[in-house]
Protein backbone atom coordinates (compact mmCIF):
# COMPACT_ATOMS: atom_id res chain seq x y z
CA UNK A 1 0.00 0.00 0.00
CA UNK A 2 2.81 2.37 0.60
CA UNK A 3 4.52 2.21 -2.75
CA UNK A 4 1.10 2.75 -4.42
CA UNK A 5 0.57 5.85 -2.40
CA UNK A 6 4.06 6.74 -2.96
CA UNK A 7 2.77 7.24 -6.70
CA UNK A 8 1.17 10.28 -6.04
CA UNK A 9 4.05 11.84 -5.55
CA UNK A 10 5.46 10.14 -8.95
CA UNK A 11 3.00 12.34 -10.53
CA UNK A 12 3.87 15.66 -8.82
CA UNK A 13 0.70 15.95 -6.67
CA UNK A 14 1.19 17.16 -3.12
CA UNK A 15 0.17 13.53 -1.44
CA UNK A 16 2.59 11.40 -1.14
CA UNK A 17 2.82 8.28 1.15
CA UNK A 18 6.06 8.20 3.84
CA UNK A 19 8.46 6.97 0.79
CA UNK A 20 11.66 8.88 1.81
CA UNK A 21 12.96 9.35 -2.11
CA UNK A 22 9.82 11.00 -3.05
CA UNK A 23 9.11 14.70 -3.62
CA UNK A 24 5.95 16.92 -3.64
CA UNK A 25 4.98 20.50 -3.06
CA UNK A 26 2.02 22.58 -3.35
CA UNK A 27 1.10 26.20 -3.69
CA UNK A 28 -1.94 27.85 -2.77
CA UNK A 29 -1.05 31.94 -3.70
CA UNK A 30 -3.48 32.70 -5.82
CA UNK A 31 -5.64 29.35 -6.23
CA UNK A 32 -9.44 29.35 -5.29
CA UNK A 33 -10.18 26.07 -5.44
CA UNK A 34 -6.81 25.15 -3.66
CA UNK A 35 -7.50 27.61 -0.87
CA UNK A 36 -11.09 25.70 -0.58
CA UNK A 37 -9.36 22.07 0.07
CA UNK A 38 -7.06 23.30 1.88
CA UNK A 39 -10.21 24.87 3.89
CA UNK A 40 -12.42 21.84 3.66
CA UNK A 41 -9.49 19.89 5.51
CA UNK A 42 -8.82 22.15 8.28
CA UNK A 43 -12.48 22.36 9.26
CA UNK A 44 -12.54 18.30 9.16
CA UNK A 45 -9.55 18.36 11.20
CA UNK A 46 -12.02 16.34 14.23
CA UNK A 47 -12.54 13.69 11.85
CA UNK A 48 -8.90 13.36 10.85
CA UNK A 49 -8.33 13.36 14.95
CA UNK A 50 -11.01 11.05 15.46
CA UNK A 51 -9.63 8.21 12.75
CA UNK A 52 -6.06 9.08 14.28
CA UNK A 53 -6.80 8.01 17.84
CA UNK A 54 -9.37 5.65 17.12
CA UNK A 55 -8.77 4.06 13.87
CA UNK A 56 -11.32 1.96 12.09
CA UNK A 57 -10.31 -1.81 11.24
CA UNK A 58 -10.59 -1.08 7.78
CA UNK A 59 -7.85 2.36 7.77
CA UNK A 60 -4.92 1.04 6.38
CA UNK A 61 -3.12 4.48 6.24
CA UNK A 62 -3.28 8.10 7.53
CA UNK A 63 -1.39 11.47 6.92
CA UNK A 64 -1.62 14.68 8.18
CA UNK A 65 0.04 17.92 5.46
CA UNK A 66 0.70 20.98 6.37
CA UNK A 67 2.14 23.95 5.65
CA UNK A 68 5.58 25.63 5.87
CA UNK A 69 7.37 28.86 5.19
CA UNK A 70 10.91 29.92 4.90
CA UNK A 71 11.84 33.13 3.82
CA UNK A 72 8.98 33.77 2.10
CA UNK A 73 8.53 30.16 0.23
CA UNK A 74 5.82 28.03 1.35
CA UNK A 75 5.92 24.66 0.84
CA UNK A 76 2.92 21.48 1.51
CA UNK A 77 4.86 18.75 3.30
CA UNK A 78 2.90 15.33 4.33
CA UNK A 79 3.96 14.02 7.91
CA UNK A 80 4.06 10.42 9.13
CA UNK A 81 3.59 9.13 12.20
CA UNK A 82 1.50 11.75 13.57
CA UNK A 83 0.32 12.81 17.11
CA UNK A 84 -2.18 15.36 18.65
CA UNK A 85 0.03 17.67 20.49
CA UNK A 86 -1.43 20.89 22.58
CA UNK A 87 -2.35 23.18 19.72
CA UNK A 88 -0.89 21.20 16.92
CA UNK A 89 0.19 17.83 15.85
CA UNK A 90 3.51 16.37 15.98
CA UNK A 91 5.27 14.17 13.35
CA UNK A 92 7.90 13.45 11.51
CA UNK A 93 8.76 14.71 7.12
CA UNK A 94 6.97 11.87 5.18
CA UNK A 95 8.70 13.37 1.81
CA UNK A 96 11.88 15.18 0.47
CA UNK A 97 11.03 19.17 0.70
CA UNK A 98 11.68 20.49 -2.54
CA UNK A 99 11.70 24.05 -1.77
CA UNK A 100 12.60 24.49 1.79
CA UNK A 101 15.90 23.70 2.85
CA UNK A 102 17.13 22.83 6.46
CA UNK A 103 13.89 20.26 6.75
CA UNK A 104 14.77 16.49 6.31
CA UNK A 105 12.49 13.53 5.58
CA UNK A 106 12.28 12.16 8.90
CA UNK A 107 12.85 14.78 10.58
CA UNK A 108 10.50 16.02 13.54
CA UNK A 109 8.70 18.57 13.73
CA UNK A 110 5.60 20.33 15.17
CA UNK A 111 2.77 21.75 13.15
CA UNK A 112 0.10 24.45 14.71
CA UNK A 113 -2.97 23.15 13.63
CA UNK A 114 -3.41 26.75 11.53
CA UNK A 115 -0.84 25.38 9.39
CA UNK A 116 -3.03 22.46 8.40
CA UNK A 117 -3.50 21.88 4.77
CA UNK A 118 -4.84 18.42 4.06
CA UNK A 119 -4.98 15.04 5.73
CA UNK A 120 -5.78 11.80 3.78
CA UNK A 121 -7.17 8.49 5.18
CA UNK A 122 -7.08 4.91 3.47
CA UNK A 123 -10.09 2.78 4.39
CA UNK A 124 -11.74 -0.68 3.00
CA UNK A 125 -9.30 1.56 0.19
CA UNK A 126 -11.22 4.61 -0.43
CA UNK A 127 -9.87 7.62 -0.11
CA UNK A 128 -11.12 9.85 3.09
CA UNK A 129 -10.62 13.64 2.97
CA UNK A 130 -7.08 13.69 0.71
CA UNK A 131 -9.16 17.23 -0.46
CA UNK A 132 -6.07 18.46 -2.34
CA UNK A 133 -5.35 14.77 -3.47
CA UNK A 134 -8.70 15.31 -5.07
CA UNK A 135 -8.01 18.12 -7.20
CA UNK A 136 -5.02 18.08 -8.16
CA UNK A 137 -6.49 14.42 -9.94
CA UNK A 138 -9.72 16.80 -11.40
CA UNK A 139 -7.25 18.59 -13.06
CA UNK A 140 -5.30 15.60 -14.55
CA UNK A 141 -6.21 14.71 -18.49
CA UNK A 142 -8.34 11.36 -18.53
CA UNK A 143 -5.36 9.40 -19.86
CA UNK A 144 -2.98 10.80 -16.72
CA UNK A 145 -5.92 10.06 -14.36
CA UNK A 146 -6.23 6.84 -15.36
CA UNK A 147 -2.80 6.03 -14.82
CA UNK A 148 -3.43 7.67 -11.67
CA UNK A 149 -5.93 5.80 -10.25
CA UNK A 150 -3.97 2.45 -11.76
CA UNK A 151 -1.56 2.95 -9.70
CA UNK A 152 -2.82 4.61 -6.39
CA UNK A 153 -4.27 1.94 -5.18
CA UNK A 154 -7.24 3.62 -3.96
CA UNK A 155 -10.24 4.10 -4.87
CA UNK A 156 -11.78 8.15 -4.68
CA UNK A 157 -15.65 8.25 -5.39
CA UNK A 158 -16.58 11.39 -7.38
Amino acid sequence: MKARLAWLCCLGLAACAPQEDRKASMTEAGDAEMNAAIHKAQVSLDEFEQRLNHPPATQSYISLQGRFERQGVVEHIWLRDVAVVPGGYRGKIGNEPVEIHGLKVGQEVVLPRADVSDWMAIDSNYLIAGYSVRLLRSRMSPAERGQFDARSGFIIEE
